[in-house]
């Protein structure tokens, strides 16, 4: 058998090939299958050469199992020449793997370093997506606590219209029960001979108050604004009142009955139904009705009123010190709980005893009052003011840190120097003030601590030569 050595050459094979296939006696040995592949194999490139030998190699082992050997006398020949392609073929395969591994290895290398950076890559979004997260729920707690601070300050605030505006809710709901009605309805007049006034409907239960809402007066209306307070009035229509259509759509019937309220504004409580007929015989329970809830919106307004004055201060209008302290507390617990920074400030009128002395009290009064004034209307809404008592006052300043506390206690000196007093008889006068502040949590922990630090800087700030600042210590001059 020819062995192929690594200098023999694929061409030198192939020529001893095609010089075997010249001679056309060996036609005969092969069938038309093999005597093509046997052509292509001369014909073959290298890169073409093994699916010809994968042919050849199966044909040879198909031979020697059918003992076919004996009868083709070139099989000696043929079977050297496949042999020798063979083995050539195994070593080039082998010195191929040989090359190929550096690669392979390399190739491998590269893609766990793809993946290591895949890994990196992805460790990195997690983390980011984790960040997202944190601050998200960061966000959420502090619009959460805002919508809380919001609400509890709404509620502590506007109270006694809650209560009212429950009270007329409830009032409706009722009368649309006992009724059988599709629309209960109440307007109160802002105030005496006043054009506006607010309109609260409950219909479906769906309760809805529209706030300077002009009611009409005249035309369809006009009948029932002129009926007596103590009249119920019910009508029944065959077809829709294009008036009553307006306000209260599909209505048939309609039963109402006129209010007159302790500060003599007129209001009006109304009850519609789709269907003709629905009121007879409810005429005087609307009456007891409305004359029941004109007397509990009187209580309600009164309860309200006399709430105000126990949290106001009679001479200055703002919050007194009972209700200062509340409040205080309650934004300090906000503020300590979220995280949130919180100022105090102390103010005490300059030389107030002389003012007294000079020119009276009724004058002392007004100048408590306007000073009050003063720092009412430079503070913010959210602010806090209140009289801490005689001619101290206290701020507290939601989310407000050191800087800003005492930009505010400058501006707050600045304004009442330049501002002019008017004493009925007498020249105007100018008076000043001192100021002292402290912030939560730089300052102090505790709420007693901050008023304390606060008073401090009040005191800093008089012993100083008043008309100023002062801070833990320190005295800041407006002049500077």
């Amino acid at each position: 058998m020819i062995k192929p050595t690594m200098t023999q050459s694929y061409g030198t094979m192939m020529d001893k090939l095609e010089s075997y296939l010249i001679k056309q006696q060996w036609r005969q040995y092969f069938s038309e299958q093999e005597w093509y592949e046997l052509l292509l194999l001369s014909q073959s490139q290298r890169f073409e050469l093994r699916q010809h030998v994968d042919y050849w190699s199966r044909l040879l082992i198909s031979w020697d199992t059918r003992s076919l050997a004996p009868q083709r006398k070139v099989y000696a020949e043929i079977r050297q020449i496949l042999d020798a392609y063979l083995d050539l073929q195994r070593q080039e395969h082998h010195w191929q793997e040989q090359a190929l591994e550096p690669l392979r290895l390399h190739v491998a290398e590269t893609q766990i370093e793809l993946q290591q950076k895949q890994l990196l890559f992805w460790r990195f979004e997690y983390e980011q997506r984790q960040e997202r997260v944190m601050s998200l729920n960061s966000e959420n707690d502090r619009a959460q606590a805002e919508f809380y601070n919001l609400s509890e300050l709404t509620q502590f605030v506007s109270q006694h219209l809650k209560e009212e505006t429950e009270l007329i809710h409830d009032g409706l709901d009722g009368l649309m029960g006992v009724l059988d009605a599709n629309w209960t309805a109440l307007y109160l007049q802002d105030g005496p001979n006043h054009p506006l006034g607010t309109l609260y409907t409950l219909h479906q239960g769906c309760f809805a108050i529209e706030p300077e809402f002009c009611f009409p007066r005249e035309g369809f209306w006009q009948a029932y604004w002129q009926t007596e307070v103590t009249e119920a009035r019910l009508q029944d229509f065959y077809s829709p009142e294009p008036d009553l259509e307006a306000l209260f759509p599909r209505s048939l019937a309609l039963l109402t009955q006129t209010l007159q309220m302790p500060d003599r504004s007129q209001g009006m409580i109304l009850a519609c139904s789709e269907e003709k007929m629905a009121f007879s015989g409810f005429r005087q329970l609307f009456n007891i009705f409305g004359t029941h809830i004109a007397s509990s919106l009187q209580n309600a307004r009164l309860h309200a009123q006399i709430n105000e004055l126990a949290i106001r201060d009679s001479l200055t209008g703002i919050y007194n010190r009972h209700h200062l302290e509340e409040r205080m507390r309650f934004s300090y617990d906000l503020s300590r709980r979220y995280g949130r920074e919180l100022s105090v400030l102390m103010v005490d009128i300059d030389h107030f005893k002389s003012i007294n002395d000079t020119y009276g009290h009724q004058v002392g009064d007004q100048v408590l009052r306007e000073v009050a004034d003063l720092l009412k209307h430079r503070l913010r809404s959210t602010d806090i003011i209140g009289r801490y008592g005689g001619e101290e006052f206290m701020a507290v300043l939601q989310e407000t840190g050191q800087s800003g506390a005492e930009i505010v206690s400058q501006d707050l000196v600045r304004m009442v120097e330049r501002t002019e007093i008017k004493i009925e008889g007498e020249e105007a006068i100018r008076v000043t003030i001192s100021v002292g502040y402290a912030a939560f949590p730089v300052d102090a922990l505790t709420i007693d601590n901050l008023i304390a630090i606060a008073d401090k800087g009040l005191y800093l700030a008089k012993h100083a030569g008043r008309n100023q600042v002062g801070y833990a210590g320190q005295c800041k001059s407006v002049l500077q």
